[in-house]
């Protein structure tokens, strides 16, 4: 018997309190704006795709294979950068005599 008194005597404590609650906070108008068009740098190969993607990963270039089997590295947020990567490892792809070639493809 004490114990349900205890127990209604607590439950009721905030009965007349006002709610503490915040009110939400206005909502702040969403800009619309166009996200900028980021790049990747493409790896072309005609050898077998774990030999490149090894030699990639030895080189220390993080990639990713999209959906379509393209090897691809990136992103980049501008199509400079991604340039600068691209001459970067088509001199070293022709300095290893690899079958491969890179190009610079609007990221998706």
């Amino acid at each position: 018997m004490v114990m349900i008194l205890a127990v209604l005597a607590v439950a009721g404590c905030d009965s007349g309190k006002p709610d503490k609650t915040p009110a939400a906070a206005p909502a702040a108008p969403v800009a619309a704006v166009a996200a900028a068009p980021q790049w990747d740098v493409q790896v072309v190969a005609t050898e077998a795709l774990t030999d490149i993607t090894a030699w990639l990963l030895e080189h220390g270039y993080p990639f990713q294979i999209d959906a379509n089997r393209r090897i691809l590295i990136g992103p980049f947020s501008s199509k400079a950068d991604a340039e600068a990567k691209n001459q970067e490892l088509a001199t070293k792809l022709i300095n290893a005599h690899r079958a491969a070639g890179a190009q610079v493809v609007e990221h998706k």
